[in-house]
Formats: structure tokens, C-alpha cells, sequence
């Protein structure tokens, strides 16, 4: 799970657009110690059970906690 925010740089010459990621939630410690101390990556940890539904289905949605708090429901 990640949050961003549209961005642009705007030169003399040229203008860039893009995303800005602050901050990105993962489940598993591998993918967080990967992504952060190797890749420099924004990673915390989140308890992230499986997504419900299907794209088939049109229809998803998911939630994320830490330690029991939850921070994102859909």
C-alpha cells in the first residue's frame, strides 16, 4: 500500500511531471528491508491480510493495521 502525490518541476528549459511517494506500507520484512535499506525506498511495516474480491468481479477492497490500530480500510 502506498500513498502519492502528483508533482512537477518546472524549469527554464523543461517541465517534468510525476508522483512523489512519502511513504509505502508492506507486509512481509524481506520486501521492507529490500526496498528500504537497499533500494532506498519510504517502507514501514503494515499487517496486510489478503485482498477480498476480484477484478473479474469489479469489486476490491482491503485494510492495513499496526499492531492493531487500523490505517486504511477499503
Amino acid at each position: 500500500m502506498m500513498v502519492e502525490f502528483p508533482v512537477a518541476y518546472r524549469g527554464k528549459v523543461e517541465t517534468i511531471d510525476g508522483r512523489f511517494c512519502p511513504v509505502m506500507w508492506e507486509g512481509q520484512p524481506d520486501a521492507i528491508m529490500t526496498g528500504r535499506e537497499e533500494l532506498g525506498f519510504p517502507k514501514m511495516f503494515a499487517d496486510i491480510p489478503p485482498i477480498d474480491g476480484s477484478v473479474a468481479s469489479g469489486s476490491i477492497s482491503g485494510q492495513a493495521s499496526w499492531f492493531g490500530q487500523q490505517i486504511f480500510r477499503d
